[in-house]
């Protein structure tokens, strides 16, 4: 087992011991022995864009797709939204780093996505999507949109399931 196989098994097995009866996050291996993508589910509070107000409202389900790409971990993964979500650091990527260290762990970034997700990490500056980043600066007292600390939170064996309306935030 080379390096890279190395490391693609102990982020399974990390991902598999932190997220196996998590609340509010489920992580799917998708492809590969040991998985190379992976499917995240979140059942935090986020935003999208509503189509025909061109106003966010709050969405509770958000999919994002990781890829364990042939240069990782010395570059970090490739992340993509599968579901709509309106933040300044998403557009169908998600920018996870500015700065990506060979050993930062995949249970981490998982994480920090759920952070983002919650508004409780953004860069407004440099922008994926610059009408959330206009948005998010005219609307920090809003911010952040949800409170979950996903760094405290305790399996339950159930994922928190929300009503998935669409509420105005506004």
């Amino acid at each position: 087992m080379n390096a890279r196989e190395r490391r693609l098994t102990v982020d399974f097995i990390n991902i598999k011991e932190h997220f196996r009866n998590h609340q509010y996050i489920r992580v799917k291996p998708v492809d590969g022995k040991p998985p190379v993508r992976y499917l995240v589910t979140y059942r935090l509070k986020g935003l999208k864009l509503n189509k025909e107000t061109n106003q966010p409202v709050e969405s509770y389900f958000h999919e994002v797709e990781i890829l364990l790409h042939k240069n990782y971990p010395r570059e970090k993964p490739i992340c993509k939204m599968k579901t709509e979500i309106f933040h300044p650091n998403f557009k169908s990527k998600v920018w996870i780093a500015d700065h990506w260290q060979a050993g930062e762990c995949l249970v981490n970034t998982i994480i920090q996505i759920g952070q983002m997700i919650q508004y409780q990490n953004y860069n407004s500056k440099s922008p994926l999507n610059v009408q959330a980043s206009t948005w998010t600066v005219k609307n920090r007292h809003l911010l952040p949109v949800g409170n979950i600390d996903l760094t405290r939170v305790e399996s339950t064996g159930k994922l928190e399931t929300h009503n998935n309306k669409e509420h105005g935030i506004l």
